[in-house]
């Protein structure tokens, strides 16, 4: 986002929001009412969780700056109104001094404790586990059964119990029904209940005390007691200490914080007592005081919504239009004098880099749990790619899919102008932070980087004895890459094409060298047959645009490493920003001197010919410009014709993952599963060129095809993307 500051660097491997002016997916509402329509509950809950920024994991603390990217993400990125959304904390029964001095919930009978998925996926004394989160070194520490990051700590445990907050925050969405012309709350909890969203007695059950107290609050309005939600015995013991004569949602603050602390028996000034909350949490926000002092100054500023939601929902229900439309338009004024839409998003932006290290703990968490179930599958012979496309088996091999979104998210992050736009075209200053950002993801991945005379990136697997021969030898390169399997695409981009176009290709060749680096290491899974090695390779070319090189329009760098372009003629060539080719790059050279360490990049007397990279087969994922996966319901497709050449004949692979839009650019919350089946697949290939040997292989399409299932079709039309290896080498076979 423009002018965004970010407190930590390492902020960006999360950050997905974007400054846009109108939602990218919207869900669908009820024209009149506005509410989003009850069902299209399964496709915000699946938006939900493929969101990188909220982790999954049951912590102490982290419900309500998940709640707060929850709500940011529904009303910003997918336009469900704000006066919609509602956030509920639920309290346990008994607030009393003594109960809050008792830490161990086996004393306390109404304490609150949820279920750990943690406990049945993760054995912290495993040595692949610890040589794994010593091998990704992200400041998690394991200190017996905990899980340290930052200031989190995660219990393994099957069940973890909220010691100190004593409470838990969640958000609540006010469906329209039309089937049952009635309104629908709906809990979106993906820590308590990833399968759905749930009703809100649900969250009781949930977390093991039936007696909980249930508050609710709207955009920066006040957490009170919702009467439609208490227990026969909550009714009860107001009834009789009250009489039922108070409304109890409309009495004023003073009132109801007596109420409650009456009630669960709170003292003053202590976490039961609703005149300390926010309109956030029922505990100070953070370690910095003036937060909580700036968010309580705001609390109770939209309690008048409260009033208007019901009004709302009632005028729904009985069907009276009028009415509907006139409070519709009071809520829509009253949100917008209150500033609830920047309140949100400021809000959003702290709870995204307070949840950092918990993000970043629950996705290794996750990214282990796939190498294993990978590791499992290989010693007894199996694929992973999964034929029938079961979502359970899918499912297991979560992580993957967010490894490879994070690294494609650091690199958009990057690539991003100051109106927020993608813009990391041919040598723009941008562009060479995308470059260091992608040696350095190559390095850590096991891959050595060369560059060559036109600033292509080529990071390869290498030996030592490799790396003595190409330093000592620069021919050597040439023998290495010409038996090797290469993955890759262009690596800077077309004007604001989107984040994934063309990276989709450099950055899953990136992950599937690292997958393979962490079964080598951490589950001594070994690359290759004994007594046999087969160069794996990964380029990044220049080619997003054509260059001009005075009589016309050279082709990408793709096109030198295939020999249909000659190096010069890129290099005596103009940009697509209209700068000097040579000039750039060698601005380029001179950032990445600056900026690398000794042994991040292959230092070579001279760059070596693009000549040099050609690989034996090539691999290269892409996404569609268009909409004919979609229309198929095909998630991934296999081209068979390049620009009218057979890529079967050619032995090339180019796969295509299909997008939302009608350009290049996938809604990126559409595609977390897309990713994840499109690299099981290429993973797949992978291991078996690599131990059967690339001279082995006639046609890397044909072993391609082999693995591809009837329910995935084989696009046979033509494809028409020049910014990519795959082309350039079909047109010169």
């Amino acid at each position: 986002m423009a002018g965004r500051s970010i407190d930590n660097p390492r902020a960006e491997e999360f950050n997905l929001y974007e400054n846009q002016c109108s939602p990218r997916s919207s869900i669908q509402c009820d024209e009149l009412s506005g509410l989003p329509l009850f069902s299209e509950r399964s496709k915000l809950l699946k938006w939900v969780l493929n969101y990188l920024p909220l982790p999954f994991s049951v912590a102490e603390f982290g419900c309500g700056q998940k709640a707060g990217v929850v709500l940011r993400m529904l009303t910003h990125v997918h336009g469900i109104p704000s006066y919609a959304l509602q956030r509920l904390l639920v309290m346990e029964r008994d607030m009393s001094a003594a109960a809050i001095a008792e830490k161990d919930c086996h004393h306390r009978p109404h304490a609150l404790i949820a279920e750990n998925p943690l406990a049945s996926r993760v054995d912290l004394q495993s040595p692949a586990f610890h040589r794994y989160i010593k091998e990704r070194a992200e400041d998690i520490s394991i200190e017996d059964d905990v899980l340290r990051a930052g200031n989190y700590r995660i219990q393994i445990r099957d069940r973890v119990q909220f010691a100190t907050a004593r409470s838990h925050i969640a958000v609540v969405v006010n469906f329209w029904d039309p089937t049952d012309l009635r309104v629908v709350k709906r809990i979106v909890d993906v820590t308590l209940d990833r399968t759905r969203l749930f009703p809100v007695e649900t969250i009781r059950h949930l977390l093991h005390a039936p007696e909980a107290w249930i508050f609710m609050a709207p955009m920066l309005g006040e957490f009170r007691l919702e009467t439609d939600f208490l227990t026969d015995q909550q009714e009860n013991q107001i009834d009789q200490r009250y009489q039922g004569d108070i409304a109890r949602c409309e009495i004023s603050t003073s009132r109801h914080s007596n109420l409650v602390r009456k009630l669960s028996g709170a003292e003053e000034g202590t976490i039961g007592d609703p005149a300390t909350w926010t309109w956030v949490n029922n505990i100070f926000v953070g370690d910095n005081p003036e937060v909580h002092d700036q968010l309580r100054a705001q609390t109770g500023e939209g309690n008048p919504g409260r009033i208007l939601l019901k009004k709302l929902i009632k005028a729904c229900e009985w069907g009276q239009s009028d009415q509907t439309v006139s409070t519709l338009e009071k809520l829509e004024v009253l949100e917008a004098d209150l500033g609830v839409k920047k309140a949100l998003q400021e809000e959003a932006f702290r709870c995204e880099r307070e949840l950092i290290p918990l993000a970043r703990a629950a996705n290794a968490v996750s990214h282990f749990n796939s190498l294993k179930e990978i590791a499992k599958r290989y010693r007894q012979g199996q694929g992973l790619f999964p034929a029938s496309g079961d979502p359970d088996r899918i499912r297991n091999y979560h992580g993957l899919g967010v490894s490879l979104r994070r690294r494609i998210e650091v690199v958009a992050t990057r690539s991003r102008n100051d109106e927020g736009t993608i813009d990391a075209r041919a040598f723009n200053r941008r562009f060479f932070a995308v470059v260091l950002e992608t040696i350095r993801q190559m390095n850590r991945a096991g891959l050595r980087v060369c560059i060559d005379q036109v600033g292509n990136l080529h990071g390869l697997l290498l030996d030592k004895e490799a790396v003595h021969s190409i330093k000592s030898d620069p021919e050597a390169i040439r023998r290495l890459t010409g038996e090797s399997l290469g993955f890759g695409s262009h690596l800077d981009t077309v004007l604001n094409a989107g984040k994934y176009a063309g990276r989709l290709g450099v950055f899953s060749g990136i992950e599937v060298a690292a997958t393979l680096k962490h079964l080598q290491r951490c589950f001594e899974l070994p690359l290759y047959p004994e007594g046999h090695h087969c160069p794996l390779m990964v380029s990044a070319y220049i080619g997003g645009e054509l260059i001009d090189n005075g009589s016309g329009s050279a082709y990408s760098g793709s096109a030198t490493v295939a020999g249909i372009t000659k190096p010069e003629s890129l290099l005596s060539g103009v940009t697509a920003t209209g700068e000097n080719y040579r000039t750039r790059l060698k601005a380029m050279w001179d950032f990445l001197s600056d900026s690398l360490d000794r042994d991040e990049l292959l230092r070579l007397e001279t760059a070596p010919p693009p000549v040099y990279f050609q690989p034996r087969h090539f691999y290269e994922r892409n996404i569609e410009r268009g909409s004919f996966l979609r229309k198929c319901g095909a998630p991934i497709s296999l081209v068979a014709k390049c620009a009218f050449v057979s890529l079967a004949e050619a032995g090339i692979v180019l796969q295509l993952e299909r997008s939302f839009g009608e350009t290049h650019t996938p809604e990126e919350t559409e595609m977390a599963a897309d990713l994840l089946l499109g690299t099981l697949l290429q993973l797949d290939i992978t291991r078996e060129v690599l131990h059967s040997g690339t001279e082995s292989i006639d046609s890397l399409y044909h072993l391609a095809a082999k693995h591809f299932p009837g329910p995935f079709i084989c696009k046979t039309g033509e494809f028409y993307d020049a910014c990519n290896l795959a082309f350039s080498r079909s047109r010169s076979k």
